[in-house]
């Protein structure tokens, strides 16, 4: 893998305080560049295009030029890649969409059940409004002890759209632009395992946005506010969470479920009494940075003993039927704060 981009890979990791500890299936010493590109590719100015199922490993990259991404897969491909290094840099030409969802320069595009296995690779989007990863209508990935990083405004390093599913394992995604997101996620599912996602500036960028879509967490750690519009869902498993959960729009709706021993730290707003339906297991926990606003509340720990306030109170909806066993009563809870009908 390149020298030269792994290095700027890892500085990009640190300045935006990613340090997971986990395996990323790298070696200390990058394996040398040994490209493998069958004659099913062609390479049309900065863009590797793939017309059918093929493998592709060792491929290293880095482009400011447009139209082009720097890798691209025809409807229907199947693309097997391993220890890519791809790196779509800045370019004042950037184009961008009314949407900004597509821009003609991200990194890897894949479109119309095209579908990706990705391994061992480093992958980053510098240019504005440029994705790194780009998946959409329907398409597939699946990554394992990968890096992906974004770097400038209105980014992601993973977005997908319109049905398509993403499936990571031992991952890193890093958002150190502002207006950035690790992962974009509109009418899409995706699950990550022993994964992390992580923001440099929390006041600005973005974990996780979703839109009618699902976010399951296993064994992962998601540092990063969480935006939300139309009904989604988050689920995690032995998770960590810290973020302040943002609605997005009058239909905003998230379910967020913590089980096995997850912890959420952070706060909800007061449109989330509308919008925000949070449950815990009794391994589970909140701790509460700031006074939060719930529209149902579930917690299988009765005394509410796994609701860290902090001297911060809790207010539900009282008038949602899943609230009727608080029986719009307050409640004390650890640290000082309540546990408050709201209306």
């Amino acid at each position: 893998m390149n020298r030269f981009l792994y290095g700027m890979m890892a500085s990009l990791l640190l300045a935006c305080g990613c340090s997971s500890g986990m395996s990323t299936g790298q070696s200390e010493t990058p394996p040398a560049v040994s490209p493998s590109v069958s004659p099913a590719t062609s390479l049309i100015q900065d863009t590797l295009s793939f017309s059918e199922s093929d493998t592709l490993s060792g491929f290293t990259a880095s482009s400011g030029l447009l139209p082009h991404h720097i890798l691209s897969v025809a409807p229907g491909v199947t693309l097997d890649a391993d220890g890519l290094s791809l790196d779509k840099v800045n370019n004042e030409a950037t184009e961008i969409t009314d949407d900004a969802l597509y821009t003609g320069s991200e990194a890897m595009i894949f479109t119309d059940n095209s579908i990706i296995r990705l391994n061992n690779s480093m992958i980053s989007g510098t240019a504005p409004y440029a994705h790194a990863l780009w998946l959409g209508n329907q398409s597939t990935c699946s990554m394992q002890h990968t890096i992906l990083v974004t770097t400038d405004i209105g980014q992601a390093a993973v977005a997908a759209f319109d049905g398509s599913s993403l499936d990571m394992t031992d991952c890193i995604l890093a958002s150190i632009g502002d207006g950035a997101s690790c992962l974009m996620l509109l009418n899409s599912h995706a699950f990550a395992a022993k994964s992390e996602f992580t923001v440099r500036d929390s006041q600005t960028s973005y974990s996780v946005s979703l839109g009618n879509s699902v976010l399951s967490l296993s064994d992962s750690n998601l540092s990063g506010n969480i935006q939300y519009s139309d009904p989604c869902s988050v689920s995690c498993s032995n998770s960590a969470i810290t973020a302040e959960l943002f609605a997005e729009g009058s239909d905003a709706e998230l379910s967020l479920s913590l089980i096995s021993g997850s912890v959420l730290t952070g706060r909800s707003y007061d449109d989330s009494a509308l919008s925000l339906n949070i449950s815990l297991d009794e391994s589970s926990t909140w701790n509460l940075t700031e006074d939060s606003f719930v529209a149902e509340f579930h917690d299988a720990d009765q005394s509410l003993s796994n609701i860290i306030s902090n001297g911060y109170s809790l207010y539900y909806n009282s008038e949602y039927e899943g609230n009727e066993w608080l029986s719009s009563l307050t409640f004390s809870l650890p640290g000082g704060g309540y546990l408050i009908p709201l209306i």
